[in-house]
């Protein structure tokens, strides 16, 4: 989806943008004026939400945050699910989250 800034709002970051927003209610107004915006065309808000979830460095990139926290969260626990065990699950990730399940999976 087109933005104001001549970046292209990607799925990932469209959901990205909107677990950003879910994280508090001083969120909730943000988000509700980026779907408002999505709707119409408009991914600007929910790129911007994104880029702050994400800690976008200007055109330089990303901080590592993200890759931090995967890291950590995954190393947290014992089970270590393969991409094989992803796939099989994937439709109950989808049933029960249909928005979140299979960006998570």
């Amino acid at each position: 989806m087109p933005t104001e800034y001549g970046r292209t709002l990607s799925q990932s970051q469209a959901l990205n943008g909107i677990a950003a927003a879910l994280y508090d209610q001083e969120g909730w107004m943000l988000l509700r004026g980026g779907l408002a915006a999505a709707q119409n065309g408009d991914g600007t808000t929910l790129l911007l939400l994104a880029d702050s979830y994400s800690q976008r460095v200007d055109d330089n990139g990303y901080a590592n945050i993200n890759s931090a926290n995967t890291a950590v969260n995954c190393a947290d626990y014992k089970d270590r699910f393969t991409v094989e065990d992803v796939h099989r699950n994937l439709p109950e990730f989808r049933e029960v989250s249909p928005v979140f399940g299979e960006w998570l999976g």
